[in-house]
């Protein structure tokens, strides 16, 4: 073989490789987006709060979690601090890395953040506590009672259809996905699942039901709901859920799972996004105690 055919061979694979190269690592960084905040606070091992800017074509300025793939990054950072960081984000995860102090005054932030929207005079449910009397709305439009599961152990999440964050509402939903993929396959009929939206005035029944379509066809042991302002309101406050209206169709909020007896009462509540299936399904056991 010719040498300029042989170098020329060479070249084509080493650029493919490259290119191979770089699309490979484009898919383990995920998309990119250099952002700032202030940290407003921190939560589980690798959590941190940060109030950020306006990520283009992403998401609104609000407060929320980011996670890190090693606490580690997290040492030497107080609440208050201003931040550059690189927001990760693929169709399953977001991260974030590369986090630098800088000064406030290189901050671009709202001029006034809203509080969060905390319905009152209503009790934060702990372990043992009765679920309220409230009536919600399915997917298909019909009326229910938040406590007439019974005699089934009921589990219940929240979450808002236009969620971004792959971290947040989708992993629960992705997490209920699985869990109702292993209660079918251990013919657990005692369960029902319920996912329910904490905004009333985007997520209709027909959305939830779009929205449901995407994680199961099968509605016989996993509901989506969403009810009237009051309703919703009594209900996220109840599980200790707390939303903001961060514009642009965005809502800042936490995370709150609950496993519930056939009796009403709370077994356990999850915060966060740390659980897995098999802690609910470990709390599900003592619910049937």
């Amino acid at each position: 073989m010719k040498k300029p055919l042989l170098l020329g061979i060479l070249l084509a694979v080493g650029v493919a490789a490259l290119l191979y190269f770089l699309m490979t690592l484009e898919d383990n960084e995920g998309k990119t987006y250099p952002t700032k905040g202030r940290v407003t606070g921190f939560g589980d091992a690798g959590v941190v709060f940060i109030e950020h800017e306006t990520i283009p074509e992403v998401m609104e300025s609000m407060t929320m979690p980011f996670t890190v793939r090693s606490p580690e990054l997290l040492k030497g950072l107080e609440t208050g601090d201003a931040i550059s960081f690189i927001f990760h984000m693929t169709e399953t995860d977001s991260w974030i890395s590369d986090i630098k102090k800088i000064r406030p005054e290189d901050l671009n932030l709202p001029n006034s953040t809203p509080k969060a929207e905390i319905p009152d005079n209503v009790k934060v449910l702990q372990a043992g506590d009765q679920i309220p009397q409230v009536t919600l709305i399915n997917q298909d439009g019909q009326d229910f009672a938040l406590d007439s599961f019974s005699p089934k152990i009921l589990v219940t999440t929240f979450i808002y259809t236009n969620c971004p964050d792959p971290t947040l509402c989708p992993r629960m939903s992705d997490q209920f996905r699985q869990l109702q993929t292993k209660i079918d396959a251990t013919k657990q009929t005692d369960v029902h699942l319920l996912t329910i939206s904490f905004d009333p005035k985007r997520d209709t029944p027909e959305q939830l039901k779009k929205y449901a379509n995407r994680y199961t066809k099968d509605f016989n042991n996993w509901s989506f709901a969403t009810g009237s302002a009051e309703a919703i309101g009594k209900t996220i406050g109840a599980f200790g859920v707390t939303t903001r209206d961060a514009g642009g169709n965005l809502i800042e909020h936490n995370l709150s799972t609950a496993v519930i007896s056939p009796a009403g009462k709370v077994v356990k509540i999850f915060r966060g996004n740390t659980w897995t299936p098999d802690e609910v399904l470990e709390a599900i056991k003592i619910a049937r105690s």
